[in-house]
């Protein structure tokens, strides 16, 4: 048996040289489709491996921190008093802004070096490799001290940023002024850093005498379900805060990544229908060799072994050059993500740091899992022309059962819907929707070109013969036809998906942002009377925050003025009758949809939450509003339900009633002079910003759905050459009846112009049906909010335009390159 099999695959081998276009096909869609997954895989796996160290690289398992309860800083003794208490996990942090050479504002990060060393020697102390963290030379060079430590410490990227300003000089010394520089400087790759220059708090005291300690990091675990004995022994003016966890951060990122994923997937899935389409022409190609081979007496057996090695060894090859490959586009496309995360979510990514061999592990068992499926059906083919002694004749084709097999997955898909509701049944019922329209093109485009037959008249035989043409080179590419109805139905899907959301967000925000400027401070009363004594003209309304507890479960409450104003800001998805008149008695709230759906509560239901001093109080549910994005519970309360008004950061929405507009400029001088902490937003910008950032957020879910094109517009182009053989006869008699060679380079784009707008108008209820389900359910499963969606006619024309431009480039190479054969080369064929 091993000899055989040895015999088939050297024949195999030896067919390569009569087979190459179609092994190129076989091996650059493998390629392809592997090293947009690897891609994919890198940039997800480094992103969320990033945003563990995100806050604090030098520092694990860091839950909260303490902060001063009012405006100001913490004290040198109650740090001390505290750390005295036992509290030896506590690492006392200190901010410092310092004014640059072009006035741009330095961020110091002081960290208190000898108590962060008790808990984290290990990790501290690696060498001063690429990865590691240098150690932090202490003020009075104490006799663990070498000359070779570092008193600060920044990104290698920031470095790059300090360095082009001539900030950051050749010997790594950061020049403040043109008299003060400090350093050594230690340059290290951390995630998390940003533009933050790290140093012992010795050193900060020493070289910027800050007023005090900003914040205590709390190094550990905690029991969520009662108060810990640091809580009890805080002061009053002390309070202990949550801070962004690498959960949090998670569900930040977890619609870009859910979408990137998505699309990684989908290409791959679209070059494995290039595969199975040309899998088929091969195996078709090879039937008279292979049938050879079973009339010499070679098991059957034995060639299907020399087959699946042969897949095998392909799979192995092509998943070892796509990782390759997709690494190095992770790497090119790595600036436009981080920028894209670092601007979203203030994370750093390192796509340095992944292991080849774990990546290579999962791209090689989808390829394998994919290019069985796609040898199935060649395979299944093969079997009848081997295990049959008469000679096997094409099976009449029946489009009936492609319509049975259509609405079968459609009934299924239902049954689905209506039985499970989990992430996995959501995806599973759009692959099947995918799966059911591949099913319909192959049923209706025979029976769409049969109607437009009649319709052209007899006195152009030339274009009655393209159209009647047409059909059997649809029977011939159905495969590749197939894979160009994915490409543009997910193309219609996402993009009505993201115009939507886009849309619906734009609304939103400009809805809901309608005062002229917003104060985000800790000192709100202070400047609640600058403003009153200095722009009497600007009414201001400030906004408090609590956070609740529901069912186990945080929620954040936020106060909400009931005026005029602010009830046509809110954006409702559904409300009782008259709900503004119980919430300004204190007796209602709104909730978002997050909240709504994650705890499955309906409109007039009575809740219970219970607040951080352990007291409860009960309201009605009167209204719920949209809160796209936003990956927490809230609830919108009276402000007279608020606990301490007056305690941690306040929003001040201010509306300037004056006709003078040169009011914000003054109020930013005044706010940024008497209170530095607090930061003033006016509402033009946190638009422009907001939209940006939306745009940012798709933009390479965007750049893979083009490639997605582009891989379904090569597998049409690939199908035109491999079937121009079969092609031939009836090239060559249309030449020898005297018609030239630019006219059929016409009609045959023609004819494959013709399919491929019968395949758009297919999709687009398909695509429509997609964003439908990726809105409404896998939007809702994942992330608890929904929005509506949007069908804009010109969206869909621009779709089906730049797809149908796609294609006819991409057909219009191997058509050309078909009517530049001799005539005298197609005529001597036809003569045999």
């Amino acid at each position: 048996m091993i000899k055989s099999i040895h015999e088939v695959l050297w024949v195999i081998l030896k067919s390569y040289d009569l087979q190459k276009y179609r092994l190129c096909l076989i091996l650059l869609a493998m390629i392809m489709g592997c090293a947009g997954l690897s891609s994919v895989l890198v940039i997800n796996e480094t992103a969320k491996r990033s945003y563990s160290q995100t806050a604090f690289p030098f520092l694990d398992n860091v839950e909260y921190a303490i902060y001063p309860s009012q405006s100001g800083w913490i004290s040198k003794a109650d740090y001390a008093d505290l750390r005295k208490n036992g509290n030896r996990n506590l690492i006392a942090v200190s901010t410092q802004q310092v004014e640059s050479l072009d006035n741009h504002k330095l961020d110091f990060l002081g960290v208190d070096y000898y108590a962060l060393m008790s808990l984290n020697r290990t990790r501290l102390e690696k060498d001063n490799s690429k990865s590691g963290f240098p150690l932090f030379a202490a003020n009075n060079h104490s006799s663990n001290s070498t000359p070779t430590e570092h008193k600060f410490v920044i990104d290698v990227e920031y470095a790059k940023t300090l360095g082009a300003k001539n900030q950051l000089t050749t010997d790594n010394f950061l020049k403040l002024n043109s008299q003060l520089s400090i350093g050594p400087v230690a340059i290290v790759e951390a995630a998390g850093l940003g533009e933050q220059i790290v140093c012992d708090i010795e050193t900060l005291y020493s070289q910027f005498n800050p007023q005090g300690i900003s914040y205590i990091l709390v190094a550990g675990k905690f029991n969520h379900k009662q108060p810990s004995p640091l809580q009890l022994q805080l002061p009053s003016h002390l309070k202990l805060i949550k801070l962004t966890s690498t959960e949090d951060l998670d569900q930040l990122t977890a619609s870009f990544h859910l979408n990137l994923f998505a699309m990684g997937l989908l290409m791959f899935v679209v070059c494995m229908f290039v595969v199975l389409n040309a899998l088929n022409l091969l195996i078709i190609k090879r039937v008279p060799m292979l049938t050879t081979l079973r009339q010499l007496g070679i098991p059957i057996v034995a060639i299907y072994s020399a087959i699946i090695i042969e897949m095998m060894t392909l799979a192995i090859a092509c998943s070892a050059i796509g990782v390759t490959l997709g690494i190095e586009i992770a790497k090119w496309l790595s600036p436009s993500v981080t920028q894209t995360l670092a601007n979203l979510y203030n994370v750093s990514i390192n796509f340095e740091n992944f292991s080849w061999f774990n990546l290579y592990a999962q791209v090689l068992l989808a390829s394998v899992v994919g290019l069985s499926l796609a040898a199935a059906l060649p395979l299944r083919s093969l079997n009848q022309h081997l295990t049959s002694i008469q000679p096997v004749a094409s099976p009449a084709h029946s489009e009936n059962k492609w319509l049975a097999f259509c609405v079968l997955l459609l009934l299924i898909c239902l049954i689905i819907y209506f039985s499970n509701e989990s992430i996995f049944s959501s995806f599973l019922i759009i692959g099947l929707v995918i799966i059911s329209g591949c099913f319909l093109v192959l049923y209706m485009l025979p029976r769409l070109l049969c109607l437009i037959i009649p319709i052209i008249p007899l006195t152009t035989p030339n274009l009655r013969w393209s159209v009647a043409d047409a059909k059997r080179i649809s029977n011939k590419s159905s495969i590749a036809f197939c894979a160009f109805f994915i490409a543009v139905a997910t193309n219609v899907g996402m993009n009505l998906m993201v115009n939507s959301f886009r849309l619906a967000t734009d609304t939103w925000i400009t809805q809901r942002l309608d005062a002229d400027a917003y104060v985000n401070t800790k000192d709100a009363e202070q400047v609640v009377t600058l403003l009153s004594s200095n722009f009497p003209k600007t009414t201001t309304f400030v906004r408090q925050s609590e956070t609740g507890n529901y069912q186990g479960d945080a929620i954040q409450l936020r106060s909400y003025p009931s005026n005029l104003e602010h009830q046509e800001a809110l954006m409702l998805e559904q409300s009782i009758a008259t709900p503004w008149d119980t919430f300004s008695k204190a007796q209602g709230i709104f909730i978002n949809q997050q909240f709504a759906l994650s705890k499955q509560l309906n409109l007039g239901q009575k809740i219970v939450f219970r607040r951080q001093n352990n007291h409860t109080f009960t309201v009605q549910i009167v209204g719920i509003y949209y809160d796209y994005g936003n990956p927490k519970a809230q609830a919108l309360v009276s402000e007279s339900l608020i606990l301490n008004p007056s305690s941690g950061n306040q929003v001040i929405a201010l509306y300037n009633q004056g006709v003078n507009q040169s009011w914000l400029p003054e109020l930013k001088n005044q706010i940024s002079t008497q209170f530095p902490d607090a930061q003033i937003v006016e509402t033009q910008d946190l638009l422009k910003r907001s939209m940006q950032t939306f745009d940012n957020t798709f933009v390479v879910t965007q750049g893979l759905n083009i490639i997605t094109l582009l891989v379904a517009a090569f597998s049409l182009a690939s199908s035109l050459i491999v079937i121009d053989y079969d092609n031939r006869p009836q090239r060559a008699l249309i030449r020898a009846m005297g018609v030239p060679a630019l006219k059929i380079l016409m009609l045959t784009l023609f004819q494959y112009t013709l399919l491929c707008l019968f395949i758009c108008a297919l999709a687009i209820p398909f695509g429509i049906l997609l964003s439908w389900l990726l809105i409404h359910l896998v939007n809702v499963q994942a992330f608890y909010w929904s929005y509506p969606l949007v069908i804009e006619s010109n969206t869909l024309v621009e779709l089906i335009l730049s797809a149908l431009m796609v294609v006819f480039l991409a057909v219009l190479l191997p058509a050309a390159r078909t009517i530049l054969i001799p005539p005298i080369e197609d005529i001597k064929w036809l003569n045999g």
